[in-house]
């Protein structure tokens, strides 16, 4: 088993997108990608959330190790390791930065000796722990070569050897005015204790104590640096052997360690965020991922994005169903306006994209479709740029999702042709319709025609819903049931202000 990557079974794969895809903004991935990254700016994080895997097994790979860092031993091993190799970078920043030789050379060493002490902890600590996930054990399994290898053994010998000199080291300084002087080290009697009892008689109980700690720092002034230099020619051979080592090390990290330590923060910032929903009841599941059309779905899921907001408010979301069979294959969403209609087409797109990203996802049992690609169209401000109006923009998005799309793709749409006449959008709504049905691809489409369900048995309706004793009152649950037909009329009836509680609120003022 050769280890290559924490995040790709085969390293082939290893290809990330600088570019954010163009379905994050409708899907609010990009907010949720900026919350498991947030803090995180050193590793880069955000391609790895750019490229979804292709194969079950990759994904398989991801979902494996994710489920082994929820152990907290495991987790905390890599989180000793994360901050071990932050200062060992912490170190190299300030040598390189180092204006002074020596200090710089010294800084270079530490650096070298935290890296081989992190590395060296971590495969400790993972080899007393029973890994489960192929690429933790096959991690392990490289750690055990890589700290037994004949470069990496020299390297941390070579370092520790030389440090333990560096400890050693033992000078005189002969202070007179503004001279100082580097001495050969000569054993002085120490008046440090005989002094504190002879000024111990004047200390006054109660007394301000005006003793000042100095506050630790690697920066050298002039004077110390010229001190250091004194002490390099006592000791030529020590200081040329530290010297030896930073020009002939400086290569010293591994590449594969590297990436390790950057990939698995993936791991870590993904389950930080799903975290902090869970602790307000929300349920996440490692989901079915299947690569045949037959069935969808997911039980207690939920606009994660909503969700996490909701728990900086110590607030939970609300939980829908929903289940495609069979050859059904469209969702048909309608319902009263701001009733959770679109947080449920989000909701549809979100669990796609993260399953196959190899995170848990919102749900307590989900199954979803291993997809080619994912298309969305959400209502957009007019561009002026583009000469287009809203009517034509709809038109030409809409044109292009049909002609890319296949039946292994997901296709979420919402609310569109609402700039234009209802009898104009119905019109316009079966054509696309027909070649959705065509497409044989999973799709999600509000929509306040709700008639469009009955133009194809691949279709099903499911509604928002209101509260049955005041139907102005909005549940934002999603269930299964036959449009009622009110859908276009309370929308007309909202935008005009004329429902039942805006007539009942302009009569009372």
């Amino acid at each position: 088993m050769v280890f290559e990557s924490i995040l790709y079974k085969n390293n082939a794969a290893n290809a990330t997108d600088e570019n954010i895809p163009a379905i994050f903004t409708d899907l609010h991935l990009d907010q949720v990608v900026d919350k498991m990254t947030e803090g995180k700016d050193e590793y880069h994080l955000k391609p790895f959330f750019y490229t979804c895997l292709q194969d079950i097994s990759s994904i398989l790979y991801r979902q494996q190790v994710m489920r082994e860092l929820e152990n907290e031993n495991v987790r905390a091993s890599i989180d000793s390791f994360a901050r071990s190799m932050q200062q060992m970078r912490l170190m190299l920043q300030h040598s390189h930065d180092c204006p002074h030789l020596y200090q710089r050379e010294r800084l270079f060493l530490d650096a070298v000796i935290a890296y081989c002490d992190s590395v060296r902890l971590l495969h400790q600590q993972l080899d007393a722990l029973p890994l489960a996930s192929e690429g933790l054990r096959s991690f392990k399994q490289f750690l055990s070569a890589y700290t037994t290898s004949e470069p990496f053994t020299m390297l941390a010998t070579k370092g520790e050897k030389i440090l333990s000199g560096l400890q050693k080291v033992k000078y005189n300084l002969h202070t007179q005015e503004l001279t100082v002087r580097v001495l050969p080290y000569e054993p002085q009697a120490d008046y440090s204790e005989e002094t504190e009892q002879l000024y111990d008689r004047f200390h006054t109980a109660g007394a301000k104590d005006y003793t000042k700690e100095f506050p630790f720092t690697t920066e050298m002034n002039h004077v110390e640096a010229l001190i250091l230099k004194g002490v390099a020619t006592l000791f030529p051979e020590l200081f040329q052997s530290l010297c030896d080592f930073h020009s002939s090390n400086q290569d010293f990290t591994d590449n594969i360690v590297l990436a390790f330590d950057r990939e698995i923060q993936f791991y870590i910032g993904c389950l930080d965020y799903c975290d902090k929903i869970r602790t307000h009841g929300s349920t996440f599941c490692y989901p079915e991922v299947v690569s045949t059309a037959g069935s969808v779905y997911a039980r207690e899921t939920f606009d994660i994005t909503l969700a996490h907001k909701l728990a900086e408010q110590d607030q939970a979301p609300v939980y829908n169903d929903f289940v495609l069979t069979g050859k059904e294959r469209i969702i048909i969403v309608s319902g009263p306006n701001q009733g959770g209609k679109t947080t449920f087409a989000r909701t549809f797109g979100q669990l796609h994209y993260l399953a196959c990203l190899g995170c848990p996802v919102p749900g307590s049992e989900v199954q979803v479709m291993l997809f080619d690609a994912i298309y969305t169209h959400f209502e957009r401000e007019e561009d002026i740029e583009t000469h287009r109006s809203k009517f034509e923009e709809d038109l030409v998005r809409i044109h292009a999702i049909v002609e890319a799309g296949s039946e292994r793709s997901i296709i979420i749409l919402n609310e569109i042709f609402s700039s234009t006449t209802l009898q104009d959008a119905l019109f316009l709504c079966r054509k696309i319709m027909q070649h959705l049905i065509r497409l044989n691809a999973y799709c999600v489409w509000v929509t306040f025609i709700d008639e469009l369900v009955s133009l194809s048995d691949t279709a099903i309706s499911m509604v928002s819903m209101v509260a049955p004793d005041h139907p102005a009152t909005r549940t934002f649950k999603v269930i299964r049931k036959a449009p009622d037909g009110m859908a276009y009329a309370l929308s007309i009836a909202e935008k005009y202000h004329i429902t039942y509680d805006q007539l009942k609120d302009r009569i009372t003022t």
